[in-house]
């Protein structure tokens, strides 16, 4: 009777055993498919959030090469104002060494006509030579 009961309690255990098996198997499997849920749903929150900031950059970036477009138009009519008034300048400058050159030759020329009239002068007034 003792081996009887033993092999009863075998059984039991066996019995047991298996019943705890497939529950674990079943809670192994329903584990695995809410991972996988989550899985897929933070796939999909991932995805999305990378869609967005996609949106994001490009309008961005698009705003920003704007601005850079802007700035280089910007820049581009401050060196042309720049350069007409660097040219205006020169422009000046050399109008004003025409008028210099004019005023050196007149008074470079007066005074070759003073230096020919006091040249002549003590020419004139010389006491003759014997």
């Amino acid at each position: 009777t003792s081996e009887k009961a033993v092999r009863a309690e075998i059984t039991a255990v066996r019995a047991d055993l298996v019943t705890s098996e497939k529950a674990l198997r079943a809670d192994l499997v329903a584990s695995e498919k809410a991972v996988r849920a989550d899985l897929v749903a933070s796939e999909k929150a991932v995805r999305a959030d990378l869609a967005a900031l996609e949106t994001t950059l490009r309008a961005d970036m698009k705003a920003s090469e704007m601005a850079l477009r802007a700035s280089d138009a910007e820049i581009r009519s401050d060196l042309k104002a720049l350069e007409a008034a660097m040219r205006a300048g020169f422009e000046l400058v050399r109008r004003d060494m025409e008028i210099l050159r004019r005023d050196i030759t007149v008074k470079a020329g007066g005074m070759l006509v003073a230096a020919v009239g006091v040249i002549l002068a003590a020419i004139r007034y010389m006491p003759p030579r014997l």
